[in-house]
């Protein structure tokens, strides 16, 4: 490499160690790729240029590239020059096609970087907004399910307290029915000792006894009898012989005697 080139080299931008461009770095891929010098290019998410993504290129991967196509042009330049000076020839370089060509190549993406960072950075924020609302529709999605699990939560809790609130009336009202049913027992305990049990007409003693008995009259007549069957209940009449029968009683208590008359289904 010429004298002048070594000394450029010298004074390289310094790049961190694990970037791969000076690595990777092949000037004469600029020759014949026009793609890198269209928007596409530099807008690919997936895109990557010597090694790094495109949409990571920095100021110090822009500037070390400006640096190494300017040395290719002047490696290009010797390059001309020793060519004609091997043949004799006193011909300007730029009078070379191929050293032409490839200069103004190299020179189209030196004059591109500006429109390559401005590329990157729309793309880049474009990336941004992107990620930036898929954040926010995470987010939203993430609200939407903890509202749910909540409203499913609060449903569940209702229905819980529904449940215990009908479990507290069924209590409540099985131990209404059984207070209702001791009561009704009791009134009707005292109904039958106060106006139905058997006492003394005179002293209302119950310590009375049945001194006899006799049958007065004997009749026929019809009673209604109730019979359950596959289809329900059904109601019929049917003959039956009936008897007066008179009984005598007499007090304890007092010595009062009486009679009383019962009208009673024979056989009953």
């Amino acid at each position: 490499m010429p004298a002048h080139v070594a000394h450029s080299t010298a004074s390289a931008p310094v790049l961190a160690a694990d970037n791969p461009i000076p690595i990777l770095f092949e000037p004469k891929y600029f020759y014949s790729v026009q793609g890198v010098l269209s928007e596409s290019a530099w807008r690919d998410p997936q895109g990557k240029l010597f090694g790094k993504p495109v949409l990571s290129w920095d100021n110090e991967d822009f500037d070390y590239l400006k640096y190494r196509l300017e040395q290719q042009k002047e490696v290009e330049l010797h390059e001309a020059r020793e060519w004609n000076t091997q043949r004799n020839l006193a011909n300007d370089p730029n009078q070379d096609s191929t050293y032409r060509l490839r200069v103004e190549a190299l020179q189209k993406v030196i004059d591109g970087i500006p429109r390559f960072k401005y590329w990157i950075a729309q793309a880049t924020n474009e990336q941004h907004a992107l990620q930036q609302a898929r954040q926010q529709q995470a987010l939203a999605q993430q609200q939407a399910d903890l509202a749910q699990e909540q409203a499913r939560a609060l449903a569940l809790q209702e229905r819980q307290q529904q449940a215990v609130a009908h479990q507290e009336r069924q209590a409540r009202g099985q131990w209404l029915f059984w207070i209702g049913l001791v009561f009704a027992a009791i009134v009707a305990g005292w109904v039958w000792h106060r106006f139905i049990r058997h006492r003394c007409p005179s002293c209302k003693s119950l310590n009375v006894h049945c001194t006899g008995q006799a049958e007065l009259d004997r009749f026929k007549g019809r009673i209604k009898v109730r019979e359950k069957n596959s289809r329900g209940t059904n109601t019929r009449f049917m003959n039956t012989t009936f008897v007066i029968n008179r009984y005598d009683y007499a007090c304890d208590e007092c010595d009062h005697t009486w009679s009383e008359k019962k009208k009673e289904e024979l056989g009953a």
